[in-house]
């Protein structure tokens, strides 16, 4: 096998990679109803079986039309004809599938080479390299509608890059459906690139790169129209007092999305030392491959927009509050610089070993992916080395690969990476080495094995514990597979309870609805997105579990407090108005309530109204 294809096998090889790529992250801690999926699968067995909890607030609200309604009728139909676990298990592995593929092609017409789309696929699957606002996610273990979209959407800034603006906006327009916030401002800003590009810097563009301004026009009507189909039925609604809206959504509610002052200083230099990286390896990819001045000044422009946007995203809603601002979540978008980001710096180092297989700062550059502080560290101090030698000859040893090195692991140690974070990129890049520098045949084997015994781990729920015997990986397909006390005092309340009985619950118990099958008050995770309701979730949190003060970062523990110091008094007030039958209630909360069910941590009491 010559060299040459060694650095460039056949497609249908990286496709083996990345299909391995996208089994492997799915089924790594795979968990079915967990996070996010407490929110969203309530709505989705509504869709199945209208009848499911007839009684609780959140479902019911949630059941006409919100911003979630379409994928709620998405999976709901789907499941209707298949199994609603393996529905959603199949979509999250072709979803990240197809994440996968789309960067390691989008790798690939960057850098002009299977290597830096391959390395590419691995870094963006296996590395978080900051994760800003909690909510740049560009792919997870399990199924939400951010995720779900998330082909669409980055397929949608490749075809801006490509100045291709009505498919750009077609697909932001199809991922608009299942998630309007990400799928309108993607493709707002993509229209806007593009616009820019060709009518302000049209003279430096080649004539491959120039298209019509009638394409412009098009994809503008067919944003607008896109737009009012869903901000006209978002602006008939009833809406509540623009500051409440902002106080329960991003202050009480939202914090770590809405409000920069609550973010992690970690997660502040994380994000600079990511971008350092990134604007590193933009230069570099310019200088080493020459590519179309629209890709460059693209990716350079969407970057520096989505950073004014979160600019205004602290302005806006923290000093000076406002509800668009604060409807936009700009944090959000960060995935698109941070996508775009991930992509040069893999194809930089991918570069960097094709010229030599033994670079040192390419491995030390793999390495530093471990956290995000670290990540901009060797691509910093080997850029500026040079000026460092010739300016200030004095401390040019602390910046040679040596003393980086040194850094690199001093940081890693005080911010160690999780051990998932650290097999996960380990093996990803292995099979990634092996793809380029072993025989075919030894690759074939190890994905074959790979992913046979990711079957049989996920068919048979096999754990996987590591070196302290800790599990690390239990892959939790459908409902049955959840385990643990709340999943005891489920089990117990579907089993000695009627369906139309409502329960009072800690605030974290909103998986109870999916594995009790049974009504609740209220939980904290679960939020209607609309006006009304939101303001109704609010007065019920507070009402079951207040006091509680917005911007405080210990709120979840402060709302779970002040439920276990509840008392019997406040419980016959609370059942007057919310009409419940059962609560379930930390053990040590005393209660003159007859216990029915008690686990280390939780018991179930029912409400006899004969007692007071």
């Amino acid at each position: 096998m010559t060299k040459n294809q060694i650095q460039n096998p056949p497609q249908y090889y990286c496709f083996l990679l990345v299909a391995f790529l996208g089994i492997f992250f799915t089924s790594l801690g795979y968990s079915h109803g967990t996070g996010n999926q407490i929110v969203q699968m309530p709505m989705v067995i509504r869709v199945i079986n209208p009848a499911f909890l007839s009684n609780d607030f959140f479902v019911n609200v949630t059941s006409t039309y919100n911003p979630q309604f379409f994928y709620a009728q998405f999976i709901g139909l789907l499941a209707k004809v298949f199994p609603l676990a393996y529905v959603v298990l199949f979509l999250t592995i072709i979803t990240n599938i197809l994440t996968a593929w789309i960067t390691f092609l989008f790798g690939r017409d960057l850098f002009k080479n299977n290597m830096a789309g391959a390395l590419a696929a691995c870094i963006v699957m296996g590395v978080d390299c900051f994760d800003l606002g909690a909510a740049a996610i560009i792919r997870t273990n399990y199924l939400i509608p951010g995720t779900l979209i998330m082909p669409l959407i980055l397929l949608s800034l490749w075809a801006a890059l490509r100045q291709k603006p009505i498919i750009s906006i077609c697909l932001a327009g199809l991922a608009a459906i299942i998630h309007p916030l990400l799928g309108l401002e993607t493709g707002g800003i993509c229209v806007l690139i593009i616009s820019t590009t060709q009518i302000f810097l049209r003279k430096l563009l080649s004539k491959n790169e120039s298209i019509r301004i009638n394409k412009i026009v098009i994809s503008g009507l067919i944003y607008c129209v896109v737009s009012a189909a869903f901000l006209i039925p978002e602006a008939t609604q009833t809406h509540i007092d623009s500051m409440e809206f902002i106080h329960i959504l991003a202050n009480f509610r939202c914090p770590h999305h809405y409000i920069p002052s609550t973010f992690n200083l970690i997660n502040y230099a994380g994000t600079l030392s990511f971008f350092i990286a990134a604007a590193i390896a933009w230069k570099l990819w310019q200088n080493k491959v020459s590519p179309p001045i629209s890709q460059a000044i693209g990716i350079c422009m969407i970057s520096i927009i989505v950073l004014f946007l979160c600019i205004g995203g602290y302005v806006f809603v923290e000093i000076f509050p406002s509800r668009l601002w604060t409807t936009a979540q700009p944090f959000r978008l960060l995935l698109l610089p941070k996508w775009f980001g991930e992509v040069l710096i893999s194809g930089i180092i991918a570069l960097h070993l094709q010229e030599n297989k033994k670079s040192f700062v390419a491995y030390l550059s793999l390495v530093s992916l471990l956290t995000p502080l670290t990540i901009g560290i060797p691509p910093f101090f080997s850029t500026i080395k040079t000026k460092v030698k010739q300016f200030f000859p004095a401390i040019q040893i602390f910046f040679e690969p040596g003393a980086t090195l040194l850094l690199v692991t001093l940081l890693l140690l005080c911010f160690q990476p999780g051990l998932r974070v650290v097999i996960t990129l380990f093996l990803f890049v292995f099979l990634f080495l092996v793809l380029f520098y072993l025989p075919k045949e030894f690759f074939l084997s190890l994905t074959g094995l790979g992913v046979f015994l990711l079957l049989i781990i996920s068919i048979y729920r096999i754990p996987i514990r590591n070196a302290f015997g800790m599990i690390t990986v239990i892959p939790r397909i459908a409902f049955v597979d959840l385990t643990g006390e709340e999943i005891e005092v489920a089990k117990f309340a579907r089993e000695n309870s009627n369906s139309n009985d409502i329960f009072l619950t800690p605030p974290n118990f909103g998986q109870f609805r999916l594995t009790a099958e049974r009504a609740i008050v209220v939980d904290y995770k679960a939020f209607p997105f609309r006006d009304k309701p939101l303001q109704e979730w609010y007065t019920r949190i507070i009402d079951c579990y207040g006091p509680a003060k917005g911007r405080n970062p210990n709120l979840r523990n402060d709302l779970e407090q002040n439920f276990k110091n509840i008392d019997d008094e406040k419980l016959i007030t609370l059942q007057r108005k919310y009409d419940f039958t059962y609560v379930v209630l930390f053990s040590e909360t005393k209660t003159i309530f007859p216990v029915l069910f008690q686990t280390d941590t939780y018991k179930i009491i029912e409400f006899d109204n004969n007692t007071h």
